[in-house]
């Protein structure tokens, strides 16, 4: 049972690193302020100390929670802008993908 949840925390690890790399390698497809701002808000986030798991802390947590929610907030206020302004299949590929 330990070695399941170690290789379950390891595989959800990797799905976020890819996902995090799929969002910086398709910020190319906004403008450039908006590419610099998620950029920005990419090495933010891996930067923040998650994941929550490392923190025994209830207090320790409520923050990082809350400051990683704001981050995720703040990242799709960026590109869901540019995406709802020129709706094409091209954009919704590359920036609504999860």
């Amino acid at each position: 049972m330990p070695t399941t949840r170690y290789h379950q925390g390891k595989n959800l690890e990797e799905d976020e690193a890819n996902a995090i790399g799929t969002e910086y390698f398709h910020s190319d497809q906004l403008s450039p302020s908006d590419a610099v701002q998620v950029r920005i808000g990419s090495r933010q986030y891996t930067d923040s100390p998650y994941p929550p798991y490392k923190s025994v802390h209830s207090a320790e947590l409520r923050q990082i929670n809350e400051k990683t929610g704001q981050l995720q907030n703040r990242l799709w206020v960026i590109v869901s802008g540019p995406a709802s302004a020129q709706p094409t299949p091209v954009r919704a590929c590359g920036l609504w993908q999860e």
